[in-house]
């Protein structure tokens, strides 16, 4: 039986166009899809105008006031040429304040355990031209209505599935976190670390993966605040001056339950990394939770520039703290005109809006020195340090703190 749910929204274009064409067809007053609940019957989609404003979206009536059940059980036909001819349903609310006189009619979403609702076309007079040959024309519709409302109930049963899974993510030890250090480029002492997601769940599919799901299935917030608040018990772990970076859609950075995970912690070395599953829409939750974050001396950081969807205006508008040079521009620039002409305009645009400029995936010792040699100040790769458990990551960097305390470095 198909999922009933009333806060789920149905297909709308397709069964409009099909109640559309049988209403004009048949040359009937009004036509409408219902969706039928053990104890009610609810008006999904309706096409035409009802004169007494009986027949309306969303409206919601008992179901023994309508005759959607008897038809489906076969005690009413589904052509009715006078509904004053049949006693059984004459004097059903439905019919009375909808002003219904003649009627074809057929379930849709039929299936071994029960029905949908109804797909439905009436007028207010009697029509003694309608009859069973027109029971073809309704029947086709209604079954291109059924593949459209399957298929979009075959979605949600898929997104309800996957918010069952996220939720045992988020509600079990699924979840960890790993660290990848951020360095000073003059000399490799350990400025920050990037907390990064790991699911011990089907570790193969990734955590983009994972996050694209949530996105998908509406939990976005939910699981980006859940790894968020266990990056942040790693915090007290690290060198005391080094930051711990955290990534947050700009959804979830604008939400009550990200700036509740904000309590309590010290702030003073917290860097909040924009992540770009979505384009960056500078909304007024948006910027005034960065004016919150600003005010508790929260870091903010703008991810994968220059191969996202951040540009310059977004950049100069949000007036980050971090700009994080993708890895697209970092690849092989030592060998790259063209990228070392843009990492010197990043490098001068970023020393311009007073922020740091962080290049990503530096896997290599020439995109080091190219790197350092153009002027960047900070940089993230596999050529430093792969990403570990946090415990791991926060020793070594603790470790590399007490062997080194008169080290140079950018702060």
């Amino acid at each position: 039986m198909f999922l009933h749910d009333p806060a789920q929204e149905l297909p709308d274009d397709v069964i409009d166009d099909a109640l559309e064409a049988v209403r004009l067809h048949l040359g009937m007053d009004v036509a409408y899809v219902s969706e039928a609940y053990p104890d009610s019957v609810v008006f999904r989609h309706v096409s035409g105008i009802d004169t007494n404003n009986y027949v309306q979206v969303g409206r919601k009536i008992p179901a023994n006031h309508i005759f959607c059940n008897k038809i489906a059980v076969g005690d009413v036909p589904c052509v009715i040429n006078d509904t004053a001819d049949i006693p059984q349903i004459s004097d059903l609310p439905f019919v009375r304040e909808a002003d219904v006189g003649s009627f074809v009619a057929v379930p849709i979403g039929q299936s071994r355990s029960g029905y949908f609702g109804m797909f439905c076309c009436y007028a207010h007079a009697p029509r003694d031209d309608i009859s069973e040959r027109d029971i073809a024309t309704v029947s086709m519709f209604a079954k291109l209505t059924t593949r459209s409302l399957k298929q979009h109930f075959d979605a949600q049963h898929e997104i309800n599935a996957l918010k069952k899974q996220l939720s045992r993510v988020i509600q079990d030890d699924s979840l960890s976190i790993h660290l990848q250090p951020i360095v000073s480029l003059s000399d490799g002492r350990p400025m920050a670390a990037e907390a990064l997601s790991r699911f011990s769940v089907h570790p193969g599919l990734g955590p983009e993966w994972w996050f694209a799901q949530a996105q998908r299935s509406d939990m976005q917030i939910e699981l980006e605040v859940k790894a968020i608040q266990l990056a942040l018990t790693h915090l007290q772990e690290m060198p005391a001056k080094a930051y711990l970076s955290v990534n947050a859609s700009p959804l979830t950075v604008a939400s009550p339950l990200f700036m509740d995970a904000m309590q309590g912690v010290p702030t003073d070395r917290l860097l909040v990394e924009l992540t770009e599953r979505e384009i960056i829409v500078e909304t007024p939750q948006l910027m005034q939770a960065l004016t919150v974050l600003r005010d508790k001396r929260i870091g903010i950081a703008i991810d994968d520039v220059g191969a996202g969807y951040a540009g310059l205006n977004t950049i100069v508008s949000l007036k980050p703290d971090v700009i994080k040079l993708d890895r697209s521009l970092v690849s092989v620039v030592h060998s790259c005109t063209v990228k070392q002409s843009l990492t010197k305009a990043m490098v001068h645009f970023a020393n311009e809006m007073n922020a740091f400029l962080v290049a990503e995936g530096v896997e290599t010792e020439a995109e080091h020195v190219s790197l350092k040699a153009l002027g960047v100040r900070l940089g993230q790769g596999f050529h430093y340090a792969r990403p570990a458990e946090a415990a791991i990551i926060a020793r070594q960097m603790r470790d590399y703190s007490k062997s080194n305390p008169t080290l140079r470095s950018v702060s």
